[in-house]
């Protein structure tokens, strides 16, 4: 990568926030923009933890409109918010639980266009919602469960471009659809292989296409299924596509040109899929590993504002955990990628985001920290909407 790093300037003072060496290694460097080949080098990120923060086995990462910051406490039955007001100070950290949130487990996290936060709880078989509308007060949260949900151990969600929520069941293969703008449980939609000759398999990080179409990876199935979204709700299609280089898939997101990338944590590497448009899609997979990639039980993946691919690599290497960048200049070819080695290691990083600064943001589930690299990507601002998006 290109270019001279930007570094935020850190409050004199700034309390439960550790400077973090990261080594470059391989075929690339680290630059602001997220660029692509140069020489191997180092810099500075920053990792947060103690304070009012509460982390406790972090599952999961995501970016509001404000450039705060939202972590779930897999162990700790909570949710943490990152203040940009206070540069992310550990000390000025939010965190919620109790009251009607009911969080059992939470294992992921996404943000709606209200700004609402979105939980899914994998103990209780249940969905969060924290209300902008009340500061997101643990007394006003709502509670989704029961009725025609089908919630089995949720284990991913993603909001479609009409503000749907979708949550992938791990335990019964099949994915529910809360319908906006209530998100009653009596009206939800289960969406199962019985009712649409789908193949789910251990449904895991779901994620909805620029055209509206849902695309689920299956742990257990080594696929990834595609579902056609209904405008009545539910689906009205869909497929299930199939390849060798799936293995274990674990999350999936998509980049500006449709591509659906998807990481498997057991094959170490990443695959692409390019499909094709229409009503029964088509695909033709690249799989990247080996080079200068890293991978290594890769889970969680993001894609920046040019297109970059992020990777949290989950099992720590030789040196440490590690973030990897296959770069889009490159043609995403192995031997640029850029794979940074955390030293210390933070440990078992569960969930990475990037914001409208370019900063990559990374959960560490096993050393209950989160860690900023700042500058080191770009920002999503030229990311285009959903289908269906205001």
């Amino acid at each position: 990568m290109e270019g001279t790093l930007k570094r935020r300037q850190w409050a004199a003072g700034m309390i439960g926030a550790t400077l973090l060496l990261l080594e470059a290694c391989g075929g690339g460097g680290a630059s602001g923009g997220g660029g692509g080949g140069g020489a191997g080098g180092s810099f500075t990120g920053v990792t947060i933890s103690g304070g009012s923060t509460k982390f406790n086995g972090p599952m999961g990462v995501a970016v509001d409109g404000h450039g705060n910051i939202w972590v779930p406490n897999y162990g700790g039955n909570s949710v943490t918010e990152l203040l940009a007001s206070s540069n992310y100070s550990a000390q000025s950290a939010v965190n919620i639980s109790g009251g009607s949130t009911n969080f059992s487990n939470p294992n992921g996290i996404a943000v709606d266009a209200a700004e609402n936060i979105w939980i899914p709880n994998y103990g209780n078989d249940s969905v969060t919602e924290l209300l902008a509308s009340s500061n997101y007060s643990a007394q006003s949260a709502v509670n989704i469960s029961g009725g025609t949900t089908g919630f089995s151990h949720p284990d991913g969600l993603t909001i479609d471009g009409s503000g749907n929520v979708w949550v992938s069941n791990h335990h019964n293969a099949s994915v529910t659809e809360l319908l906006a703008p209530n998100y009653l449980a009596s009206t939800a939609v289960n969406v199962s292989n019985a009712t649409t000759g789908l193949n789910l398999n251990g449904p895991d990080g779901l994620v909805v296409d620029l055209s509206g179409r849902l695309w689920i990876p299956n742990d257990n199935g080594n696929s990834v299924t595609e579902v056609a979204i209904s405008s009545s709700g539910g689906a009205s299609g869909g497929g299930n596509f199939a390849s060798a280089s799936f293995s274990a898939p674990d999350a999936s997101a998509v980049d500006q040109s449709g591509n659906i990338w998807t990481t498997n944590t057991s094959g170490n590497s990443v695959t692409e899929m390019t499909v094709s448009a229409g009503a029964t899609p088509t695909a033709t997979f690249a799989n990247f590993s080996g080079g200068s990639t890293g991978f290594n039980s890769p889970t969680e993946i993001a894609v920046d504002g040019a297109g970059n691919i992020w990777v949290a690599n989950y099992t720590p290497n030789s040196v440490g955990a590690s973030v990897t960048e296959l770069t889009k200049s490159s043609g995403y070819a192995v031997s640029s990628a850029v794979n940074l080695l955390e030293s210390p290691a933070p440990g078992g990083p569960q969930g990475i985001a990037v914001d409208a600064s370019g900063n990559v943001w990374i959960a560490n589930n096993l050393s209950n920290t989160v860690t900023e690299l700042p500058g080191v990507a770009t920002g999503l601002t030229a990311l285009p909407k959903l289908a269906g998006s205001p």
